[in-house]
């Protein structure tokens, strides 16, 4: 019993298209199924995306304060300061610029990697996804630092499921 080439070449192209439709359902399937987990308030474990401290502005080096403001003070060595923190020094603490060299610009913000939005802080204010920073730092809301293994706010008791590995 021979089988002829283009039977062959049949079989392959029916083979690869059963498996391009089952790869499809199996995604659709998971994509409606992560869908309806996040609409009972459950997420299935997601990986880990971490803030770089480099990509965003998060404190002020002179005070460290949450740099909350829409425009930042920034120094030749690369520290970024409250407008009021560097006008009473006059000067980079750090490597003595004086002020009216320093440049002001606009605050950087990371965006969430879920939803897309601009986050204030490790805490995305759409969809609640905690980002912590690569030690595995993160702030709560009421400005206590938390790692990502603990699960609740020791300060005001919020609760926090981290997506991690």
């Amino acid at each position: 019993m021979s089988i002829s080439l283009d039977t062959l070449a049949q079989l392959y192209y029916v083979l690869c298209v059963t498996f391009v439709a089952l790869f499809l359902i199996s995604f659709t399937v998971i994509k409606k199924e992560r869908i309806r987990a996040s609409k009972r308030g459950y997420l299935p474990i997601k990986p880990t995306h971490f803030l770089d401290k480099n990509a965003v502005d998060a404190r002020c080096d002179i005070c460290f304060g949450e740099l909350e403001e829409r425009t930042v003070v920034e120094c030749e060595c690369g520290r970024t300061f409250h407008r009021d923190c560097v006008e009473m020094t006059n000067e980079c603490p750090y490597c003595k610029t004086p002020y009216d060299e320093m440049r002001e610009r606009n605050i950087k913000r990371g965006k969430c990697p879920y939803c897309g939005s601009r986050l204030e802080g490790n805490i995305c204010p759409n969809c609640d996804t905690v980002i912590p920073w690569k030690d595995g730092t993160f702030r709560c809301e009421c400005g206590h630092e938390m790692y990502i293994t603990e699960h609740e706010c020791t300060r005001c008791g919020a609760k926090f499921e981290c997506g991690h590995q």
